[in-house]
């Protein structure tokens, strides 16, 4: 089947104020959103990766109001620690599963930990592979995030599947190989409109999390004003102190840390203890980028003056207010 279609990123979208703002500063903007249970003061999730999120993320974030899923590139009693360690410092945190495995195991003893987020986290959301880990979870009253998917028409799958949220966004992240190897990729801005323009005329529940994509905080405006609920990031958090890993100063003294995909050499090979067969992610490095607060800060500064131009107090009306145009 052909289908023609225009595809565009972040980079391709421009903001463009219509309205009269009133606001008289960008403090009064409130960015909060509310996830599960829990009001976040800032709509941005740390991804479940290996290099991006463990407990000091975790904590870090919860305190800063915005929110971290423990990846699952680790052995369950790791991730439990990891987790309970969250638990003990007053903060909540998410913890990502799989589909194969002891991902039956995995998330019954994150859930006697005291887990009550949990992502199911595979490349591809829409395959019938999913729906028996998503049917055990749903006897729980757990929050359930999946994907990731990049259709309306693998979110609307989910959907009806009863899940809470879903990562929408294949093969945009910055270590991720999909598209070289498998002609895959969902241009994130498109893609967001798409899903977002298929949730708001069937009054779907499910959360879009916006997932991939973002390098500077005019993408997660975008992300936001063309319909996501919240956005998802990996490599700006993967510079921080809070992150994983150690730091790298490199030979003319600037310093990195390393950043690798889900599905790259390194991450596969330590989970299963073997040689993978086939690769889909890299390995890279990112700038140091010092302590998480003040990545955080930038991002939750440029949303707020960003909603300030479109005369909104929320993200309610940032979304009705938003007017924007494609760069050809």
């Amino acid at each position: 089947m052909f289908e023609l279609k225009y595809s565009f990123g972040y980079d391709k979208v421009s903001l463009i104020p219509r309205v009269k703002s009133s606001l008289e500063s960008r403090d009064n903007v409130d960015i909060g959103v509310n996830f599960g249970n829990t009001k976040l003061s800032s709509p941005l999730i740390a991804s479940p990766m290996p290099d991006v999120c463990e407990s000091d993320m975790a904590i870090a974030l919860w305190n800063l109001g915005a929110f971290g899923i423990i990846h699952r590139f680790m052995s369950a009693q790791e991730q439990i620690k990891h987790y309970l360690k969250v638990y003990e410092s007053y903060a909540k945190a998410g913890a990502a599963i799989g589909i194969n495995g002891d991902w039956q195991e995995r998330y019954d003893a994150l859930f006697d930990a005291g887990c009550r987020v949990f992502c199911i986290d595979v490349a591809n959301g829409f395959s019938s592979n999913i729906e028996n880990v998503i049917n055990y979870l749903k006897k729980d009253d757990v929050y359930i995030i999946a994907g990731n998917v990049a259709s309306k028409e693998g979110y609307q799958y989910l959907d009806d599947l009863g899940v809470n949220a879903i990562r929408c966004g294949i093969a945009s992240g910055g270590v991720c190989s999909t598209k070289t190897e498998t002609g895959i990729l969902s241009p994130m801005a498109s893609m967001i409109l798409e899903i977002a323009e298929f949730k708001y005329a069937n009054n779907s529940s499910a959360f879009i999390i916006a997932d991939g994509g973002v390098k500077q905080p005019a993408d997660v405006c975008k992300a936001l004003g063309l319909g996501a609920d919240i956005v998802m990031a990996g490599s700006i958090f993967a510079g921080t102190d809070e992150s994983p890993g150690n730091v790298i100063k490199d030979n003319s003294g600037k310093m990195h840390k390393l950043f690798r995909g889900a599905a790259s050499f390194s991450t596969q090979k330590y989970l299963s203890g073997k040689k993978p067969t086939y690769v889909e992610g890299i390995e890279t490095f990112v700038d140091y980028a010092g302590a998480v607060k003040n990545v955080l800060d930038r991002y939750n500064r440029g949303l707020k003056s960003s909603m300030s131009y479109f005369n909104a107090c929320n993200l309610k009306e940032y979304k009705e207010n938003i007017t924007w145009s494609i760069n050809i």
